[in-house]
């Protein structure tokens, strides 16, 4: 009489299979939580660069609005500056130094306005206000802006 012994056990296959499809599994979850990391990524950048250049345009646009319309000038294409008036006594002047934009008033740094990114800042002065032009950038995201945006100085 033959004993039968119970195999309690996993076959190689059974072993090689639940192994692949775990593989399978693991890697689809960690591409979909890397491409969630990288959209991620981006979008933050994109915000950072919109509000980067709203502020700019807020403040430029509050000191346009404050300044007597005679004394707006700009400045090889990368600065605009504001004479003094009665209601603001001081001058502020925008400047693109690398990829910064700074205020500066009675020729003192007032701080920066965008801290890094700024590829190009053009005013240009018309006879009804200002349009300014931004272009931002984020190299390590690969991503830029555009933005235009006209201040008018008269009714």
């Amino acid at each position: 009489m033959k004993l039968r012994r119970k195999n309690s056990g996993f076959t190689l296959i059974e072993l090689m299979v639940t192994i692949a499809s775990s593989s399978v599994l693991i890697l689809t979850a960690a591409l979909i939580l890397f491409i969630t990391y990288r959209e991620w990524r981006i979008d933050n950048a994109y915000a950072q660069l919109r509000r980067d250049v709203s502020l700019a345009v807020q403040l430029i646009a509050q000191d346009i609005r404050e300044s007597a319309v005679t004394d707006i000038t700009t400045v090889a294409e990368t600065s605009l500056s504001l004479g003094s008036n009665p209601v603001r006594p001081d001058t502020h002047t925008f400047i693109k130094a690398g990829d910064t934009l700074r205020r500066d008033i009675n020729s003192a740094s007032d701080g920066l306005i965008i801290t890094k990114g700024l590829q190009r800042f053009s005013p240009v002065e018309t006879n009804k206000g200002v349009l300014l032009h931004f272009e931002l950038a984020n190299d390590a995201c690969g991503i830029a802006i555009t933005n235009e945006t006209f201040i008018l100085t008269r009714n």
